[in-house]
């Protein structure tokens, strides 16, 4: 009887162990795509779902089901499959609500080009809940909620958390919103939205957009004497600074050379613009601004930008769905929790397909492009080059400027076309470049920046415009 009492227990056991034994191994599953994401892409910062790591996501999918299958099958082998059962309605309706985290991290994943580390790390956790909630369920919430009604532990919760969330979506996302943004600034998109301008722009109560949507007065149909029409994005744009370099540079030439020749500098510059959003503005929004010169200002950094359009006055980009950045800036909570897991504007908007190299050959061509539009309005086409001013402290000299190569290559093609180029690197070479930007990240000129470039901006059009005629400056 002894013996077989033992054997009866041993037998027990071993089939409890076994009960418990798919349970372990089936947890480690998802333990392999995370093992492989890490070893492969540590020192990355975002991945692309389209590329790499698709067999990485689908690999999270398949743990997530064996995940969720092996729960099922342990489910269905214990007496929470019989009928009858008053814990069934409880257990799965906490085991439904575990799902919807994974399927929502997992739309995103799905839909989004690139993904930040925390989102992937909160979509690898996902695949565990299931399996987590049947452990911790025969653990310890199993006996807590024995005889609790399913309605007051999982219907009452959940309809009260929802009313929250709305009542905080209300609060913080309309009541806390700042109505300026929409009031005072419009944006409109040019019909295939690969371009977009300002519609309005108040500032103290002033309209200071245009009727061809830049920010500035409007331009009179007859030019002056002469009438240069700058053309780029952010760096001459800089709405915060009122007297940007190109203002300087005509306050200045016509300060000096008043009594022979009055030059007028439109400054038609829009921010966030990339090389080709610049050329087709200039194509399709100023053909009817008259203009004797027209100054191209090339950035590196708008090289490989893509075409970036406006909603509600927020930048979108095209390579991300237009729902997940609706979800982003509309959903106030929405946006509080993606940010918890590094999903930012900047990662909608600073997705590149291209690095600089690769996007370099194809600006020349808009280049090109832009001078032949030019050239055909009657216009003569020249380039100001800024670097991307980037690098800390001093620039020794202009050979360690990282990206020295394309600014040869610029240099290169304007000789070879005959196009006058000024470029603007040697200005900032020996100064301490903290004192020329506003900060390590928001790389735009303070104003004593825009008071160097300014002033040798003055000195390159007095060399177009007075080809052969000294000036005060330095060109």
């Amino acid at each position: 009887m002894a013996r077989s009492f033992s054997h009866s227990r041993n037998t027990g056991g071993i089939l409890k162990t076994s009960r418990w034994a798919p349970f372990f191994i089936c947890s480690t599953i998802p333990i392999l795509p995370l093992w492989a994401y890490f070893s492969d892409q540590l020192l990355q910062e975002l991945i692309s779902v389209r590329s790499h790591s698709t067999s990485l996501w689908l690999g999270y999918c398949v743990s997530w089901v064996a995940s969720v299958g092996m729960s099922a099958y342990l489910v269905c082998k214990s007496e929470r499959s019989q009928k009858g059962d008053s814990a069934n309605p409880i257990f799965w309706g906490f085991l439904t609500l575990l799902c919807i985290p994974f399927i929502v991290v997992g739309v995103w994943v799905f839909f989004s080009p690139h993904i930040p580390i925390r989102i992937f790390l909160l979509f690898s956790l996902t695949s565990f809940f299931p399996l987590g909630f049947f452990l911790g369920w025969e653990l310890i919430v199993k006996n807590l909620v024995a005889g609790e009604s399913w309605v007051n532990l999982i219907v009452l919760p959940v309809g009260s958390g929802l009313l929250t969330l709305v009542f905080f979506e209300f609060f913080f996302g309309s009541g806390l919103r700042k109505p300026d943004l929409v009031q005072n600034i419009s944006a409109m998109n040019s019909p295939d939205r690969s371009y977009w301008y300002y519609a309005r722009y108040r500032e103290n109560g002033i309209e200071r957009a245009n009727s061809y949507g830049f920010v500035g007065p409007e331009p009179k149909p007859q030019i002056p004497e002469e009438r240069v029409l700058l053309i780029g994005d952010s760096i001459p744009a800089a709405e915060r600074h009122p007297r940007n370099f190109p203002t300087i540079s005509q306050e200045e030439f016509n300060k000096e050379f008043h009594q022979d020749t009055k030059l007028e500098v439109i400054n038609a510059s829009i921010a966030a613009y990339s090389v080709e959003q610049i050329y087709l503005y200039y194509s399709e929004k100023l053909g009817d601004l008259p203009h004797n010169y027209l100054i191209f200002s090339f950035y590196l950094d708008d090289v490989n930008r893509n075409l970036r359009y406006r909603k509600n006055n927020r930048l979108y980009s095209p390579d991300w769905f237009e729902w997940q950045q609706d979800v982003y800036w509309q959903c106030y909570l929405c946006r509080r929790l993606l940010s918890l897991c590094n999903v930012s504007d900047h990662l909608f908007l600073n997705n590149r397909k291209k690095n600089y190299e690769e996007a370099f050959p194809e600006a020349l061509k808009i280049l090109e492009k832009t001078r032949l539009l030019a050239n055909s309005r009657g216009a003569k086409f020249a380039v100001l080059n800024i670097p991307r001013f980037t690098w800390e402290g001093v620039l020794p000299n202009v050979d360690t400027y990282q990206y020295f190569e394309m600014n040869k290559a610029l240099e290169r093609w304007c000789i070879g076309k005959s196009v006058p180029c000024y470029d603007t690197l040697p200005l900032l070479i020996g100064k301490e470049i903290s004192t020329l930007r506003r900060s390590k990240t928001d790389i735009h000129f303070t104003y004593l920046g825009h008071q160097v470039v300014g002033l040798a901006l003055k000195d390159f059009l007095a060399s177009l415009i007075r080809p052969g005629k000294t000036t005060r400056g330095s060109w």
